[in-house]
């Protein structure tokens, strides 16, 4: 497998924005210094093994997460170098910790090998200063000042959304390990893996281990593709293999890739075939709508109104597109959002955020799940993943309209449980770079 490698050269000018952006949330708050807390290991109840660690989002911000370990703080302030305090034990049941290389005109770094003498000289460094620590609650602040102000959070939630180049580059990389799982876990389909035979294809392709994944793996086969969050990977087989959903990305230094794929098998019923080509259109024409300045839940009704077309069309419903949109039949299909913003977390901070002051505005409330309500903005990030799934408890609800809808064709459906497909884009001066396409392309032509 060839390594993939970020351009280095692009942090610079990502430190400086970090260095603009954490400066002005300070002084919005009034405050002398920030702390960014990397948060500390959880044990599961009554027993001595931790949970999967994942750093502070913010701390994963200014460095890659081998460097943040638990107990460890960056201190930022105005005008001077950030400070990493790193927490380094040393002893002979774990390996430590990297310590950070190349950042050295960035960040100055003190290692400590006990956590206790890290806070004593954290304490001692910022005496006498206001601060805000950013991070897990403690249970005492060691510094004047506040943890999580809303003042310097909500204007870090509404700038995390615009990503600098060398973020960028970063999902890049993110995009192609995702999509070398994604092409190693079609060919396990094709074989007539299990899901957990898909699975291991996936981690295997992708060289992670599972506290790697930025997310838990959906791998649904037959009607499991209709859970829209299927946590499991069944180890037997169906007699019968009709269809894929496959939900996966990649991580790298901290940054996500989030991208899903369905496929059908020579099992699956033509209509669902032609539900496939018809979703990824439907896809198309969505990414082709986005422009700077436009509003994502436009593009979320765009969505439902177009997923209504593909209903008639098809012929699940036997009615017009004025009698299926009276009666909302797309949001019994797709329950879920158009997307969300994408980066250090899947369902990024700061989405349904519409200024750096925290004003929120809320999706409609027949649209409750959707996680993206801002508008669009040159260099975001975010998902596009329209869905259509054939869920038994959802489609009951339609009864009622029984006439409109074709059961026989639901029927013939519903062992085939949905389709999603869902591309991470990044939004241009004009148009947008299409991270996921571009990565399967890329590995492709790698062979």
């Amino acid at each position: 497998m060839q390594e993939t490698q970020p351009d280095n050269s692009q942090y610079a000018e990502h430190h400086d924005q970090l260095i603009s952006r954490w400066s002005s949330a300070l002084a919005s708050g009034h405050y002398d210094a920030g702390i960014i807390i990397a948060g500390n290991e959880d044990y599961f109840f009554q027993d001595d093994q931790t949970l999967s660690y994942r750093p502070n989002p913010y701390l994963i911000q200014w460095l890659s997460p081998e460097f943040c370990s638990p107990g460890s703080m960056l201190v930022i302030q105005p005008d001077k170098r950030p400070i990493f305090y790193m927490n380094r034990p040393v002893d002979y049941w774990h390996a430590p910790g990297q310590k950070p290389q190349a950042l050295d005109n960035f960040i100055e770094v003190k290692i400590f090998e006990e956590e206790e003498s890290l806070r004593r000289e954290v304490q001692r460094d910022l005496k006498g200063k206001q601060v805000a620590s950013i991070g897990p609650v403690l249970e005492n602040n060691d510094f004047s000042g506040s943890i999580n102000p809303e003042t310097v959070v909500n204007q870090l939630h509404f700038t995390r959304a615009i990503k600098t180049n060398h973020e960028i580059e970063l999902m890049r990389i993110a995009s192609t390990i995702g999509a070398r799982g994604h092409i190693a876990a079609k060919q396990a389909f094709d074989l007539g893996h299990s899901e957990f035979g898909i699975h291991m294809a996936y981690l295997a392709a992708s060289a992670q281990n599972e506290s790697q994944l930025p997310y838990p793996n959906i791998i649904g086969v037959n009607e499991n593709a209709g859970i829209l969050h299927y946590q499991h990977q069944k180890r037997t087989k169906p007699n019968s293999i009709k269809s894929l959903l496959i939900d996966a990305g990649g991580g790298y230094q901290g940054y996500a890739s989030d991208i899903t794929r369905s496929y059908s098998s020579n099992f699956a019923p033509s209509i669902y075939n032609n539900l496939l080509a018809a979703m990824q259109k439907h896809q198309d024409k969505l990414i082709a709508s986005i422009a700077i300045g436009g509003d994502y839940l436009k593009l979320h009704e765009q969505m439902h109104r177009q997923l209504t077309e593909i209903l008639v069309e098809t012929g699940l419903l036997n009615c017009s597109l004025d009698e299926a949109s009276t009666i909302r039949a797309s949001e019994y299909f797709c329950p879920h959002g158009l997307g969300h913003l994408l980066g250090i977390q899947v369902h990024d901070v700061g989405g349904l955020q519409i200024d750096a002051s925290g004003k929120i505005l809320d999706p409609p409330e027949h649209y409750s799940s959707l996680r993206f309500t801002r508008p669009i903005e040159e260099n975001q990030i975010f998902t596009i993943e329209p869905g259509i799934y054939f869920i038994p408890m959802l489609l009951d609800k339609l009864r009622e309209h029984s006439t409109l809808i074709n059961w026989r064709a639901i029927d013939e459906l519903l062992p085939c449980g949905g389709i999603r497909i869902e591309d991470n884009v990044r939004v241009l001066s004009r148009g947008v770079e299409n991270l996921t396409r571009d990565a399967f392309d890329d590995v492709r032509a790698q062979g």
